[in-house]
């Protein structure tokens, strides 16, 4: 049995990639909902500026926390799985036998990287929901600069309800993910609109970091799926090298038997 084990150090053992890997996910996570939720409440605050309102705007934040908690459990998970494969290897390597708990780790490990996949696709979805989010306060950001560059704080233009909007105003109408009652969608006074846009660009400068903690998690999900399945095979393989190793130990090679009979004739 002494060529089925090993002797490694300490170290060796220790999931250095699970340990990076979560590291990463969880600062991501962390910058990606601080920055999540300081852009949710400026923006919030220029709509209210605006005294507008957006239906579909409330929606994504429960769905982002959603996210986040359950990517922080599976997190956990993880780094537990990780932990116990690390055991599994050192029994391996210190008996020469199967790991206590191998097939149940195995089993653990492809539900665990089964609810995994679906939180990456999820995540796919919500990278593209706050480029999309990040695009929009561009936009209505972008359109009351230039309004304001061109026309400037002294324009005196008013709109009247019913009326055609005043090139000078910001026509609410034209942004479909904003509600605004159609007789009403003109914003005219430089001071509403100034404040409105400084909310707004506070908002568009907390996309940055919030986008990059996203990739970044999404990164970090990734490295982790394929650790998990790199532990998963390595443990799949081991499990069946041992099974035949131990399968053989006691079987006597047919050439002994064809020796011994030769030698008694």
């Amino acid at each position: 049995m002494s060529g089925l084990t090993r002797e490694r150090g300490c170290w060796y053992y220790v999931p250095w990639m699970a340990i990076f890997g979560l590291c990463f996910l969880g600062g991501a996570i962390g910058v990606w909902i601080h920055f999540s939720i300081l852009a949710y409440e400026e923006t919030k605050d220029g709509l209210d500026q605006l005294e507008v309102e957006a239906p579909d705007f409330d929606i994504p934040y429960p769905a982002v926390v959603a996210t986040a908690c359950v990517a922080l459990a599976i997190c956990v998970l993880v780094g537990l799985l990780s932990l116990c494969r690390s055991f599994i290897e050192a029994g391996h390597d210190a008996t020469g036998r199967q790991g206590e708990g191998s097939t149940v780790w195995m089993w653990l490990t492809g539900i665990v990287s089964a609810v995994w996949w679906v939180v990456t696709i999820w995540m796919v979805l919500l990278i593209m929901g706050s480029s999309f989010y990040a695009g929009l306060l561009y936009v209505v950001e972008s359109t009351i600069d230039r309004l304001q560059e061109k026309f400037g704080p002294e324009s005196g233009v008013t709109s009247n309800p019913g009326e055609p909007c005043p090139a000078q105003c910001l026509n609410l109408m034209y942004f479909s993910f904003l509600w605004s009652n159609l007789q009403d969608s003109c914003r005219c006074d430089y001071t509403v609109l100034r404040q409105a846009n400084d909310k707004f660009s506070e908002a568009s400068r907390h996309t940055v970091p919030l986008l990059v903690g996203i990739w970044v998690a999404f990164a970090a999900v990734l490295v982790l799926l394929v650790d998990l399945a790199c532990q998963f095979a390595h443990t799949k393989r081991e499990k069946e090298l041992i099974r035949r190793a131990h399968g053989k130990q006691f079987e006597i090679p047919d050439y002994f038997y064809k020796g011994a009979n030769e030698g008694y004739r």
